[in-house]
């Protein structure tokens, strides 16, 4: 078995994804000769061995999928390969993270009552983010009681 001492790893790389997506980690250029025979790639997560489960992880030779990505995925990952006495690694640091909003358009009609017989209406289309939409009517309201 395998096993990892340390991190201090030099070859690293650093992704970011959004959550619900899935992640692939390739380990291949983790040697950098062509050796003969198998090699079995071995792979990490915050130093503890990853199963090969196919409902969360599928480790297909040099690869590491990781489907559904959720926070608790978010950690370092490292591919290890142990090949003549000597172990050679890569590691992934993977932050996962709320997938960003779109803007979508928003159509807002007001209409103002004046005395007499004249009444005024107004069509206002905003195309920004749900949040900010929601935000930009609350301060409307306040502003309007």
């Amino acid at each position: 078995m395998l096993v990892l001492d340390s991190l201090d790893d030099r070859l690293f790389k650093k992704l970011e994804y959004e959550r619900n997506n899935t992640s692939r980690l390739k380990c291949r250029d983790v040697l950098d000769f062509k050796p003969n025979g198998l090699i079995k790639f071995h792979w990490f997560k915050d130093s503890m061995p990853i199963a090969n489960d196919n409902s969360k992880y599928i480790i297909k030779k040099h690869q590491l999928i990781i489907k559904h990505l959720n926070d608790s995925d978010s950690g370092v990952y490292t591919c290890a390969v142990n090949y003549n006495g000597s172990l050679y690694k890569k590691t992934f640091v993977i932050s996962v993270s709320e997938p960003l909003e779109q803007n979508e358009t928003f159509e807002f009609s007001l209409y103002k009552k004046a005395t007499g017989l004249e009444s005024k209406s107004f069509k206002l289309y905003l195309n920004v983010t749900k949040s900010k939409f929601l935000c930009l009517f609350r301060t409307l309201l306040y502003q309007l009681e």
